[in-house]
């Protein structure tokens, strides 16, 4: 396999990203034999204009890239290789108990079946939340839980897989000890590039057989601002049958490349919620550093905070969550 490099001047904002993602795409990129050199064509699919959808698809390819390294849900969900995630995670806060876990995470996918189906094994500790989600994640890991589940085990059958749109299905049981609930789950995205931005909708819709139904509503802006710096806004909404109200998250995210093997991502998330009224109920300040460690597959994060809950009048908390993360069969 043969890498090539592309170069593109500072100003357009992709010269380090795209030594990364242009590289990536151009060594899979297969020449029949024989082929020539192309030359200019007709109007619309002349070599600049090749060469301006080819960039368009490396701006998404800038995104999809810092989502795969942090490993977030967005790449864990439309993921098809078989991997095993383990993940160990520490949280200090002020005024709380230390927390340290541990979560698993197996994905296997079935070849014969055109890497459309995959099984999903996932450990999850008791009643415990993870450091690294937003308040709307937190709560909704809190809703769905019993005081003893630790095991989900589904099939998620992939109906549609392009870079601009993602359709899935999962049904599965979540098991309390030996009691199983069953549960099934839709999942729509699609991404959209407006120029230098990318506009991303991401719908699910859950049915649990204990809590009932669920949704949750993820709207992405973003766009790179030069060439070490990405920005991100996201608006993440939840409803909840068995919960009254509607519970959100505004948040921005700057991403700043260091190297191939460190990022920096610094947070600011506003979580709100409607019932009893319409009000803001924490903000958090957060700044992850993320860094690969050994060869490509394990990582440790620290992740310094300060929080600012409205039931503490909005005083600040500062808390620190520390994470050894291993990814393997992921690359």
């Amino acid at each position: 396999m043969v890498a090539i490099i592309v170069l593109i001047p500072i100003g357009t904002g992709f010269s380090i990203f795209d030594q990364i993602i242009l590289s990536e795409a151009c060594a899979q990129t297969e020449v029949p034999a024989g082929s020539k050199t192309p030359e200019a064509t007709p109007e619309g699919n002349t070599i600049i204009d090749r060469y301006h959808r080819n960039l368009s698809e490396d701006i998404l390819g800038i995104a999809d890239w810092i989502d795969s390294f942090f490993d977030n849900d967005r790449t864990v969900a439309e993921d098809n290789k078989t991997r095993l995630r383990i993940k160990l995670y520490s949280f200090m806060e002020e005024g709380g108990k230390p927390v340290l876990d541990i979560k698993t995470n197996f994905r296997l996918s079935l070849p014969k079946m055109q890497k459309r189906l995959n099984l999903l094994i996932s450990g999850e500790p008791e009643n415990a939340l993870s450091p690294d989600n937003t308040p709307t994640e937190d709560r909704r890991e809190e809703f769905e839980s019993t005081d003893k589940q630790n095991l989900i085990l589904s099939l998620q059958y992939k109906l549609k897989e392009t870079l601009r749109r993602n359709i899935s299905t999962n049904i599965g049981l979540r098991f309390s000890h030996i009691t199983p609930v069953f549960y099934t789950e839709g999942r729509y995205r699609h991404q959209v590039k407006l120029d230098t931005w990318i506009f991303r909708f991401t719908q699910s819709l859950k049915w649990l057989a204990d809590k009932g139904l669920e949704s949750r509503t993820i709207i992405d802006l973003e766009r790179p601002v030069s060439d070490r710096f990405f920005f991100r806004t996201t608006a993440d909404g939840s409803w909840f049958e068995h919960k009254d109200g509607f519970f959100y998250n505004l948040n921005m995210y700057f991403f700043q490349y260091l190297s191939s093997r460190r990022v920096l991502s610094y947070e600011w998330i506003n979580d709100f919620q409607t019932r009893p009224d319409n009000r803001l109920e924490e903000i958090v300040l957060q700044m992850r550093y993320r860094q690969r460690i050994w060869r490509n597959w394990i990582f440790y994060e620290v992740s310094p905070r300060v929080s600012f809950p409205r039931d503490e009048g909005f005083s600040s908390i500062p808390g620190i969550a520390l994470k050894l993360e291993a990814i393997i069969g992921k690359y």
